[in-house]
């Protein structure tokens, strides 16, 4: 192949969320002697447009024509990503995420082109909070929109699983891509102030979106537990994320009187200071994809807890060997894991410098890129 692969990527916007940074680091990460990468957005915004490099093409399906709502929208949607398929001359199109993938599938239909699929979170998770009626027919549309795909990605094991039980997918379809991290930038932003100095209260952190599958109600029971009955005072949760259940987390907060104990921060552009002045980073998560904010977390030498869902903490933790597994929705367990973690916190933070040293060497930015780039090439190879 003579020439630079014309890849695009599709995703929906370019929001502070995993998915989203992961879209970024491959932006910024591939080979430019292979691959030449542009990117497009159903919608342009979020707070990530800033990072989009300067030589990667931006497009944006809402720019194509004034906004509709409802089934058109999705026509249109449609017919600008076909169209820009066989504008741009595109050799491959890499989408993120479920959503993303029901639109590529179809564009790619239109105009045919192979494409690669990257899946992030259960995916009947995603089924039951996007699916619209009739359920049977978009089961349906999800279900082709998967089979279609000439690759499937699942960011871990456990997720593979998933996808291949859920949407009924031939094993060799789908392989395992982990997520990747781009570990001296993330050095670069960690060495910065953090905004809030030590002020002598042991700091739990979370990043997230806060919303019912973060679990995020199952820290502030633990927090409770500690604070209220065990009289511990000095605990500080610092809460980076916003979400559809922030008012009622804080109102919970308040009635459980620990408004004093817990620090919402909202989106945060660097949060890795934060990472690196935690005591402990908390995963509360009843489901999970590959979290990568564990991963971050582990990047920093921070000590970790997760709680073990059906895919992600397991994994990257090495069984626990890296960090604190606890059972999903069990504030008694979590509370008791972070009493054990104050406790015995030079034995945790010994186990987080193991941890760091494993993420650093497996996820790094360049070792995962070559491996997708690989998979990329041999996707246009069989096509």
């Amino acid at each position: 192949m003579t020439e630079r692969v014309r890849l695009l990527c599709y995703i929906g916007s370019l929001n502070a969320g995993g998915a989203e940074r992961q879209v970024l680091e491959i932006l910024h990460g591939l080979d430019r002697a292979r691959f030449a990468p542009h990117l497009l957005l159903a919608h342009r915004s979020g707070p990530l447009l800033a990072e989009v490099p300067a030589d990667v093409p931006l497009f944006c399906c809402s720019d194509a024509a004034p906004p509709v709502a409802g089934k058109l929208a999705r026509w249109r949607r449609w017919r600008y990503f076909a169209q820009l398929l066989r504008d741009l001359r595109i050799d491959l199109v890499y989408d993120r995420t479920y959503l993303a993938t029901l639109d590529a599938a179809v564009a790619c239909w239109l105009r045919p082109t192979p494409r690669i699929s990257a899946a992030v979170a259960d995916p009947a998770v995603q089924f039951r909070l996007y699916a619209r009626r009739p359920m049977v027919l978009w089961r349906a549309l999800s279900r082709w929109a998967y089979h279609s795909a000439d690759l499937v990605l699942a960011n871990s094991e456990g997720l593979r699983r998933q996808l291949l039980a859920f949407w009924g997918l031939p094993p060799e379809q789908v392989v395992v891509q982990p997520n990747a991290v781009d570990f001296e930038r993330l050095d670069r932003l960690a060495a910065e102030p953090c905004p809030f100095p030590r002020d002598g209260r042991f700091r739990l952190l979370t990043v997230g979106r806060i919303d019912d599958d973060k679990g995020h109600v199952d820290l502030l029971a633990a927090l409770a537990e500690l604070v209220q009955r065990e009289g511990w005072r000095d605990w500080l949760w610092q809460v980076i994320g916003t979400g559809p259940r922030e008012t009622l987390l804080r109102e919970q907060a308040a009635q459980d009187h620990l408004s004093e104990h817990v620090q919402f921060l909202g989106v945060v552009n660097n949060p890795f200071p934060y990472y690196r002045a935690a005591d402990l980073f908390v995963l509360p998560s009843r489901t999970e994809g590959f979290p990568n904010v564990l991963l971050e977390a582990l990047g920093c030498g921070t000590p970790v807890i997760a709680a073990d869902c059906d895919s992600g903490p397991r994994e990257l933790l090495a069984h626990g060997r890296y960090g604190q597994l606890t059972p999903v929705r069990d504030p008694p367990a979590l509370a008791a894991a972070l009493k054990e973690g104050r406790q015995q916190i030079q034995r945790w933070r010994a186990a987080a410098a193991e941890g760091r040293a494993f993420v650093r060497e497996r996820y790094s930015r360049d070792r995962v890129l070559r491996q997708l780039e690989a998979s990329m090439l041999a996707v246009l190879q069989r096509s």
